[in-house]
């Protein structure tokens, strides 16, 4: 299988400060212990550092090392991780396509030319334990995700870019929607264009990248002030939860904006960051809208609907089309 999607990047080299070393340490993955290459991990005020190859690739990730941005890229089939060394930022994405950016509590240090990195603080982002024998300075390593929950979230992913939404069967009868559905439905749908013309209006697809944390802020108001019609129409039975389920996409699609714009302004010179949470925004979006429109996904699959027949050039290109 493909290592975690859009991650292709480069190994380690060096930053631009020292430390202190006050004693080696063991590190465990599971019960193995792991060997290194020529820098044992280190204690540095009471924190356990390592050389990111021999550990994490132990653990069963890959290393990759850009050496013009000075960027670590920690990655295996259910979540990546960006480290910017110049800024102890940390960047974690994963098969939810659910973003997080924070600067490491614990800065990156340099043991003899090679770069180390907080061990705890990393892997806990990843849902790893650590726990730490002080009298044999040793650190054991424990990974709890629950793969059963990370493999079908995966296949879903990978399943989502294999279907065609709302196929129908050309040689089955139609369905139709009932009054209730259509009204519902339309609406949405007339709100969804509001929005569109408002996304051309303020640039909003072209200024994505240039976004700071406070404009999606602002825009996340103006585009719930618009979801806020959604109410004007009764929701059907059949439909319950599609309602709730969008507007949970346009907060965590705001939130992801402001993630990925704080990443992007403490690291202003890396295309890396830029690309890679660019194309993983775009599929964030289509995994949240799946689950969002799921509802109507199920109506039309069960009844045969062809919705763009159905509500004919009301679904007219932009943010309507790309959604049914």
């Amino acid at each position: 299988m493909k290592r975690f999607l859009c991650s292709a990047m480069a190994a380690m080299m060096l930053f631009t400060s020292t430390a202190f070393a006050d004693t080696t340490a063991n590190v465990f993955i599971g019960n193995k212990l792991v060997n290194y290459t020529d820098q044992a991990p280190v204690i540095i005020n009471d924190r356990t550092y390592v050389p990111i190859r021999d550990v994490f690739e132990a653990a069963g990730f890959e290393v990759n090392w850009n050496a013009e941005t000075k960027t670590v890229t920690i990655n295996n089939d259910y979540c990546q991780l960006m480290l910017f060394v110049p800024t102890n930022g940390m960047l974690t994405l994963d098969t939810k396509y659910d973003f997080e950016y924070e600067t490491l509590e614990n800065p990156i240090q340099i043991v003899n030319g090679r770069t180390l990195l907080p061990l705890r603080e990393i892997l806990e982002s990843v849902n790893y334990k650590l726990d730490w024998d002080a009298e044999t300075k040793s650190a054991y390593v424990k990974d709890e995700n629950d793969y059963d929950e990370l493999k079908a979230s995966r296949e879903k992913l990978e399943a989502l870019f294999s279907k065609e939404k709302f196929k129908v069967d050309e040689s089955k009868p139609k369905g139709e929607l009932t009054k209730e559905e259509y009204a519902y439905l339309e609406n949405f749908i007339n709100i969804l264009a509001d929005v569109e013309k408002m996304d051309e209006t303020m640039n909003f697809s072209d200024e994505l990248d240039k976004m700071t944390p406070a404009q999606a802020e602002l825009l996340k108001k103006t585009v719930n002030g618009y979801l806020s019609q959604l109410s004007d129409v009764e929701c059907p039975e059949s439909l319950e939860g599609m309602e709730d389920g969008f507007k949970d996409l346009i907060d965590s699609l705001f939130d992801d904006i402001a993630e990925i714009s704080e990443a992007s302004q403490a690291n202003p010179d890396n295309q890396e960051l830029a690309l890679m949470t660019g194309l993983s925004l775009i599929v964030s979006i289509a995994v949240k809208a799946d689950s969002a429109f799921a509802p109507v996904d199920k109506i039309c699959r069960e009844r045969n609907i062809d919705l763009n027949a159905v509500f004919g050039d009301k679904i007219d290109g932009g943010i309507a089309d790309s959604l049914f």
